[in-house]
């Protein structure tokens, strides 16, 4: 059986990467929060990575990337629990455990700076692959019961990033 390849939240349209992160009508209260500033237009946007770079880049006081990762990090979570446990998403829960889930980061990388005095700290980066190969990261989750599964990956070449869903 094909499954359904509309947007499982609003059921209006299929579901895109740019749908589901920044177009459905539920995504939309979600960056509309205080927390993110960020009014994703439908005319403005072709493609999530283009979006995720000029957000970033923008002179309107954008939203740091830790915070534009992590809303979207909630918003596949989400759309995961209604796939897989049919619990319907809240947008208000998707800033609060972005938000949470950020402080709580950045409490815990104050405390390993602390434990490291005398040692200089090295802040982790993300270093590009070589020229023509690409990084590649994947999270998944599976349901015995029902037989069914979900996977998405993210992959970064050289100079941008993409994302892929299965």
């Amino acid at each position: 059986m094909i499954p359904d390849p509309l947007c499982l939240i609003c059921h209006g349209e299929p579901e895109t990467p740019e749908l589901l992160f920044l177009l459905c009508p539920w995504t939309k209260q979600v960056w509309s929060d205080s927390y993110l500033r960020v009014a994703p237009s439908p005319r403005k946007i072709s493609r999530i990575n283009k979006w995720f770079f000029e957000t970033l880049t923008s002179d309107n006081n954008p939203p740091s990337k830790e915070r534009l990762a992590g809303t979207l990090w909630q918003i596949w979570k989400r759309r995961n629990n209604l796939v897989f446990q049919g619990k319907a998403p809240r947008h208000e829960e998707i800033t609060e455990e972005a938000r949470l889930e950020l402080e709580l980061f950045n409490r815990w990388n104050q405390k390993t700076k602390a434990r490291s005095k005398g040692v200089a700290y090295q802040p982790a980066v993300w270093v590009p692959p070589a020229k023509g190969t690409l990084k590649y990261n994947v999270d998944g989750s599976w349901r015995n019961e029902q037989e069914r599964g979900s996977a998405v990956g993210i992959y970064r070449n050289a100079r941008s990033f993409r994302f892929i869903f299965n």
